[in-house]
């Protein structure tokens, strides 16, 4: 699906059901669903994570153009 890939591409998170998570909790709103991801501390540091997220903000302010 489009949305979890955005998802996916802006906060490195390669964890669907953590995906799936961010997004139906936003209303499916991208934008909303990444600032929730690295508001709660899933994007905090420069590791693969055990839910299989990329702990940084690489890609963090991307959809905030």
């Amino acid at each position: 699906d489009a949305a979890k890939l955005e998802f996916a591409t802006v906060t490195g998170c390669r964890d669907p059901a953590k995906a799936l998570f961010y997004l139906e909790s936003s209303g499916g709103d991208v934008a909303a669903a990444v600032e929730a991801f690295f508001e709660h501390g899933d994007g905090g540091g420069d590791d693969i994570n055990e839910s299989g997220c990329k702990a940084g903000k690489e890609g963090g302010g991307a959809l905030h153009q």
